[in-house]
């Protein structure tokens, strides 16, 4: 089933119309294999029943889509987030476009050539979402950027911040939590696992990984920058800082420092693609998140209730661990809302647990953060 979100252009947080994102593809990877016997029963039961071979989900190597991304010349926007003005960096929906045209995608079959015909539509074959094939993870939405005000608060200067496994589901561009890693690195913490899981492996390969990167870069100075980004032509010693210009070269260099830090720094970074069930809880679970982000990802009744069971399962056990779902009031036409999302999650989780959701202020549609604390 394919169908467009009832918003107008101006209600998207992105430049182009037509793709929208939230949620989590195929890939290469081993397979996580859930246990012979399940007794729980409920929405990730339901939801594994729906899964094929191509929506599995798997543990994709961040090296191996570090490959891909050498030598690509990448475009991105900055921007701010609306209520405290923090920065973020997120690539450019033209640029990814241009990268899927220059690559060989002669051979590409399956989901991933469903995912490389739909990046590249024009017109009435743009969708923002083909449920099981394609959830949307091209495009920012507006809630991503009112998680990155929710986050400015809960990090502070990132010195005292007290979440070590921090996952973000459907991440999409991943700003909340490529903003939450920026942070970190400006406070010279280490010692921390981040889990960016999208349904489309595609979106992680080329929009949540650049951005990480991207995010990661611009905490150098600029001669350490343009040092790691200059073609072998070109003097290191001179040029501009090249995030002034929007633009970043994925050197071979510039990869291998980035690997080098989250080796020194003993960060961990986690891909997971595919479809929400019993199988993916068997993934994120031992990963041991104590903060787990997601925006826009409730806005079918059915997806709803698989994000409440899988952050009431996840995080239950951990005291002190967090959810924070940024979501509007409302999505027309497919069943989701915040209302139904605190109504469905709220007789599950124990009576020490803190539930709550904060309005958005000056929004054209209502919006709100929903945090709940174990």
């Amino acid at each position: 089933m394919a169908f467009k979100f009832g918003f107008s252009e101006a209600d998207l947080s992105d430049d182009e119309a037509g793709v929208a994102g939230t949620s989590v593809g195929s890939g290469a990877a081993a397979t996580a294999a859930a246990p012979a016997s399940q007794t729980r029963t409920g929405s990730l039961d339901e939801l594994e029943k729906t899964i094929t071979t191509e929506t599995a989900p798997q543990v994709q190597s961040l090296e191996s889509v570090l490959e891909t991304l050498k030598g690509v010349r990448v475009s991105f926007a900055k921007s701010r987030s609306p209520q405290k003005g923090e920065e973020m960096y997120r690539r450019e929906f033209f640029d990814i476009k241009h990268q899927v045209m220059c690559e060989d995608s002669e051979g590409a079959t399956g989901t991933g050539g469903m995912i490389q015909g739909l990046l590249m539509a024009e017109g009435d074959g743009v969708v923002d979402i083909k449920r099981n094939v394609y959830e949307g993870g091209f495009k920012s939405w507006e809630c991503s950027y009112d998680m990155v005000d929710a986050l400015a608060e809960l990090v502070g200067d990132g010195s005292e911040f007290p979440y070590r496994s921090i996952v973000e589901l459907g991440c999409g561009s991943a700003l909340p939590a490529c903003y939450v890693f920026r942070r970190l690195l400006q406070s010279q913490q280490s010692g921390f696992r981040m889990v960016f899981s999208d349904f489309n492996y595609e979106v992680l390969r080329l929009v949540t990984v650049p951005n990480l990167v991207i995010h990661w870069a611009s905490t150098l100075d600029a001669a350490t920058l343009h040092e790691l980004t200059a073609d072998d032509s070109q003097d290191a010693n001179t040029g501009a800082p090249v995030l002034d210009d929007n633009e970043l070269l994925f050197s071979a260099k510039l990869l291998a420092a980035f690997t080098d830090e989250l080796a020194r720094r003993s960060i961990s970074i986690t891909l997971i693609s595919g479809s929400w069930g019993r199988s993916f809880q068997h993934i994120l679970s031992p990963l041991a998140p104590d903060l787990l982000l997601t925006s826009e990802t409730i806005y079918a009744s059915d997806i709803l209730t698989a994000v409440a069971d899988l952050i009431i399962e996840t995080l239950q056990g951990s005291s002190g661990s967090k959810a924070l779902v940024a979501a509007k009031h409302y999505y027309f036409g497919v069943g989701g809302s915040v209302s139904e999302f605190l109504s469905y999650i709220h007789p599950k989780i124990p009576a020490t647990a803190s539930l709550d959701a904060t309005d958005i202020a000056s929004s054209q549609l209502k919006r709100s953060i929903v945090s709940l604390t174990f």
